[in-house]
């Protein structure tokens, strides 16, 4: 039996990406919307053919799970009331704003023996178990290059130029390359270097650049606002390379092929196209039947943005 999930927050990724998800689910069935405006909720939920709720409403309903996509800002917040209201947590990325604040949902949701998971969907493609089958064949890694950067956006009433609601690119954009190092290199670096740059108007970090040193790798990764769009990684290994473009968001057609570059010759690996989205919603269904979470690599990332903000 599909179990029953509400999604709290109309933004733009819920209604273009993760609801159109759901539905296509096996293991969901989409059983509200909830919004702080009834008139958006109302919308919302006419648009999905499910019932339209206020935050509060949803909370006391008879959903099994709750999507949580609200500005970073608000994550905390929300997701505690989820937790306490006995449903599972999927929280939008980036998970919370401080380590602390996300070590403290985790261990209620063991408490209340509920499942939650941050929504990095893209981990979830199966594009990264065919990189991760293929390093093997480069040899120690002994380089990670990353970049996952886009222009500004058009609007400046953007949640991501709001300091106040989390906005800014190390809570927007830096989880998905610092994501990718870590599950290559691991999480027992040596030190790093940040390079962070603000925009004066807003106060927000709008990109920024980071190489992180290991004992025997190193790693740069490069994101943000303002730049030409840019989504790609390179593994460079003892005994080849490895690029791969479109790798942290990948349209469910995507088939762009794995370039392995060895000798100045380059093949061309034919990858599967998946939707990253279903993928995870799998993912999130099968944490929910073992009732676990996912909380060691989120609190590694969460750890580390942490000492990036306040440094």
């Amino acid at each position: 039996m599909p179990i029953k999930i509400g999604v709290l927050g109309c933004s733009s990724a819920a209604k273009r990406l993760v609801i159109p998800a759901i539905l296509k689910s096996k293991d969901f069935k989409l059983s509200g919307i909830a919004s702080r405006s009834e008139v958006k909720a109302s919308e919302f939920a006419g648009n999905f053919n499910t019932l339209p709720y206020t935050y509060d409403e949803l909370l006391t309903s008879d959903v099994d799970a709750i999507y949580v996509s609200l500005p970073v800002g608000l994550h905390y917040q929300w997701g505690k009331k989820v937790l306490q209201s006995q449903k599972h947590l999927l929280m939008e990325k980036t998970f919370t704003e401080t380590y602390n604040q996300a070590k403290e949902l985790f261990e209620l949701s063991d408490t209340n023996q509920l499942a939650c998971m941050e929504a990095l969907m893209y981990q979830y493609h199966p594009l990264q178990n065919q990189i991760a089958q293929l390093v093997s064949d480069i040899g120690k890694i002994k380089h990670i290059e990353t970049f996952f950067g886009f222009p500004h956006f058009d609007n400046k009433e953007d949640i991501r130029y709001f300091k106040e609601l989390g906005g800014g690119a190390i809570l927007d954009c830096l989880v998905y390359p610092l994501s990718f190092v870590f599950r290559f290199l691991g999480e027992n670096y040596c030190d790093y270097k940040p390079s962070i740059y603000y925009d004066k108007e807003t106060e927000v970090d709008e990109r920024g650049y980071i190489q992180i040193e290991y004992p025997t790798a190193t790693a740069n990764i490069s994101y943000g606002f303002g730049h030409s769009y840019r989504n790609e990684a390179t593994i460079w290994g003892e005994n080849g390379i490895l690029k791969i473009n479109r790798v942290f968001t990948r349209p469910d057609t995507c088939e762009i092929p794995i370039e392995f570059w060895k000798d100045g010759l380059c093949k061309k690996i034919k990858t599967q196209s998946s939707n990253h989205f279903v993928d995870m919603l799998k993912a999130f269904s099968d944490n929910i039947e073992a009732l676990k979470n996912d909380s060691q690599s989120t609190l590694v990332r969460a750890k580390f943005i942490d000492k990036l903000t306040k440094r």
